[in-house]
């Protein structure tokens, strides 16, 4: 039996290149999760990965690594792929075009296709009315094969009627050797990710904009953010204590992770999105940080209620109050609780153990008594 992993993901040498270059190839949070997920299966299965990308003519020879072309617009043909009964594919089921290419597959080879399924679209920006409705369609088919989807929680799957599911929400994956090291003088708080209202980031510029006016344009601790996004917002580079780093490497973003005093999730509470959503930053955050702030999330509230401070008023007032409040001259914070979630979470979301999990939900036997 083989397994195929129909993607957008890129291998992360050749996604750092194109940063290199300039270029803004794909969500980091889409771009980690399914790079985890891909090394995770490869402990167990012959894995070999197709991504559907618009770089694939400027990308090179990679191993085990397919590269379909997926800029413009012209029609996009499921591919050859040498698929035989009863083989594994896996494909992420946010993409419209990956979604039709593994069930045409699956259909034509009897073939077992696996959703993997990361978020509800209606919580993504920008997303248009007809997407949607081809998501709902989409995903309805496969709901009634009965196959194995891979989601985030339980109310992802509830909401689209995969009964038959197993959750990952998160897949750690030790780095032990890194050559990244981060050139920064200053203490500094730290935030990674989308870089857009839903996001909370805007509230987290006003705020440390408020308390670095508090403190006479010197204040205490630096802001250094990087994400996706950044071509619709103010950069940061009036300020001498801001510092915008662009879109990172994994690799680089740990390292940041690492450094910094603090990390925060800006993220305005939403019970909707609450509720199907966990974000993946959390979960990096503590497993790498030193303290962390975040809006009350119920996943985090239930299972790290001591290693976050959980702030009620995600305002530009309620996280200048909070700096006001727990940060002293000199940048080290005071009355704050202290992260120490790092080794439980490497424990729990282990490549070795998410492996289990996954081999356990894929076993045929398994299947046939769901």
């Amino acid at each position: 039996m083989k397994a195929f992993y129909l993607t957008t993901a890129l291998p992360e040498e050749e996604r750092k290149r194109l940063l290199d270059e300039g270029e803004a190839p794909n969500n980091p949070s889409n771009q980690n999760y399914h790079a985890r997920l891909m090394e995770c299966l490869s402990t167990f299965l012959d894995l070999a990965i197709v991504s559907r990308t618009r770089y694939a003519k400027r990308l090179g020879n990679v191993p085990g690594w397919t590269f379909l072309d997926a800029s413009g617009h012209l029609p996009r043909k499921t591919p050859r792929l040498p698929v035989e009964e009863g083989d594994l594919i896996f494909f992420d089921g946010l993409s419209q075009t990956l979604f039709k290419d593994a069930m045409t597959l699956a259909r034509r080879n009897r073939a077992r296709p696996v959703l993997i399924l990361t978020d509800n679209p209606e919580n993504i920006s920008g997303v248009a009315g007809p997407y949607l409705w081809a998501f709902r369609r989409n995903v309805a088919l496969f709901a009634e094969t009965g196959e194995l989807a891979i989601t985030l929680n339980d109310r992802l799957a509830e909401i689209f009627s995969l009964k038959n599911h197993v959750n990952v929400p998160f897949i750690f994956r030790e780095r032990k050797h890194s050559s990244f090291r981060v050139q920064h003088k200053r203490p500094f708080l730290y935030y990674s990710g989308v870089l857009l209202p839903a996001y909370g980031f805007p509230s987290l510029r006003k705020g440390f904009s408020l308390w670095s006016e508090r403190h006479g344009g010197n204040p205490p601790l630096d802001l250094l953010f990087a994400g996706h996004r950044q071509d619709i917002l103010f950069r940061g580079a009036e300020e001498p204590h801001v510092r915008f780093l662009g879109e990172l490497t994994e690799e680089e973003n740990i390292a940041f992770m690492k450094e910094a005093t603090l990390l925060i999730n800006p993220r305005t509470p939403s019970e909707k999105l609450d509720a199907e959503s966990i974000p993946s930053k959390m979960f990096e955050y503590l497993a790498y940080g030193k303290a962390v702030l975040s809006g009350k999330h119920p996943f985090f509230l239930e299972h790290a209620p001591e290693d976050i401070n959980f702030l009620v008023d995600m305002s530009p007032e309620g996280i200048f109050s909070w700096l006001e409040e727990h940060v002293l001259p000199g940048g080290a914070l005071r009355g704050a609780a202290m992260n120490q979630a790092g080794q439980r979470i490497r424990a729990l979301y282990s490549i070795q153990k998410t492996a289990g999990l996954l081999q356990q939900a894929l076993n045929p036997e398994n299947q046939s008594a769901r």
